[in-house]
């Protein structure tokens, strides 16, 4: 899936700054791995393990397996790569399946398929909604 000689990238992941961009996911990436904002005392968690965690698997995921220019991509931008077949996978909201799936808009809509997200052990913690998978040519299998 990832291939970025030919310029596929095997994860696309929101990586612009913003609550709107990369937050809310990275709060979701974050209860996956066990984190969360404040404890039942409401004092901060933010340099935790989990988000220490949480943060360097999305920073490595996306430095070594995502596109180039990554910190500056948002819905919008991931979408268009995506619908191009230059992701093979995003985690992101629900509401782009309806894009993806569109063969209208999407040049991969016969190859994309839906998974739950990892829990990471943590059972309670998680909440990725959806990982959406489409490969370029069938190289790999939907699932």
């Amino acid at each position: 899936m990832h291939d970025p000689a030919n310029g596929i990238y095997g994860i696309c992941l929101r990586g612009k700054p913003g609550w709107g961009d990369n937050m809310a996911f990275l709060s979701t990436l974050v209860n996956t791995f066990g984190g969360q904002w404040f404890d039942m005392d409401w004092k901060p968690q933010i340099d935790s393990k989990p988000w220490k965690d949480a943060i360097t698997f999305y920073v490595d995921l996306t430095a070594t397996n995502g596109p180039p220019g990554s910190s500056a991509n948002s819905f919008n931008e991931i979408l268009a790569l995506y619908n191009e077949g230059k992701c093979g996978m995003w985690i992101d909201a629900t509401i782009a399946a309806s894009f993806i799936s569109d063969p209208k808009q999407s040049k991969v809509a016969d190859k994309v398929a839906f998974c739950p997200g990892t829990d990471d052990g943590n059972a309670e913690g998680r909440q990725l909604a959806v990982g959406l998978v489409a490969g370029d040519s069938g190289r790999f299998a939907e699932g």
